[in-house]
């Protein structure tokens, strides 16, 4: 990742390793997908909350053009490699933002199965409980993911806020994040009174989970 990338604010978490796809119609935002492409760069994602640049984003790499439109509008999918911090922006002259950042890893790397374990059977009882089911491949993707970064790959799929998928990607301890969903899926359980529209949430989320 460069210390200096292009920004494409949104009202949107990606997580590490998630997949999404994004409909590209702005002018400014297909010159930016283009020079991406044509460079074979990677830009950032950065939630727009309260109408606010959130400190900690996502950086993406485009891994698919599923569709190019005959006016430019894009179809694609984009692939989070890793997180970052923004330092500061400047407005390029194509009308997108550029901003220097950071890298933002971890701070600590053990992890604990007792506590991925326990998200999980809880995970497994809301889905349960609201009869949604993410699919096989969801399953799948989250067996293979390494054990320090498994809880993103079940927040995908938790029905969070917005605010809190940016809390979770600003987090930097596993135990800590697994620890956040145990809590949210206490919650979720205590006053589950709509089994469909929590399944919409949690179904209608939007990340890709196909092998």
């Amino acid at each position: 990742m460069n210390s200096s990338i292009p920004i494409f604010p949104l009202n949107l978490v990606i997580f590490p390793n998630s997949r999404y796809p994004l409909h590209i119609f702005e002018e400014r935002y297909k010159k930016l997908i283009n020079r991406c492409v044509g460079n074979n760069e990677g830009f950032g994602i950065i939630a727009l909350i309260n109408d606010k640049l959130s400190e900690i984003g996502s950086f993406v790499v485009v891994e698919k053009i599923s569709k190019i439109y005959d006016d430019g509008k894009m179809d694609i999918v984009v692939r989070c490699e890793k997180r970052f911090r923004l330092l500061q922006t400047a407005e390029h002259e194509h009308g997108y933002l550029e901003a220097d950042v950071l890298r933002y890893d971890d701070d600590d790397l053990i992890t604990e199965t007792k506590s991925l374990n326990m998200v999980i059977d809880r995970f497994q009882k809301i889905l349960s409980l609201t009869k949604s089911d993410p699919g096989e491949p969801y399953w799948q993707n989250l067996e293979k993911m390494d054990l320090s970064v498994k809880s993103f790959k079940i927040a995908e799929k938790s029905g969070l806020t917005l605010e809190q998928q940016q809390a979770l990607l600003i987090e930097r301890n596993e135990k800590n994040r697994l620890n956040f969903l145990l809590n949210h899926f206490e919650k979720v359980e205590g006053y589950i009174n709509d089994s469909a529209s929590l399944k919409g949430i949690i179904l209608g989320d939007g990340y890709l989970n196909e092998l």
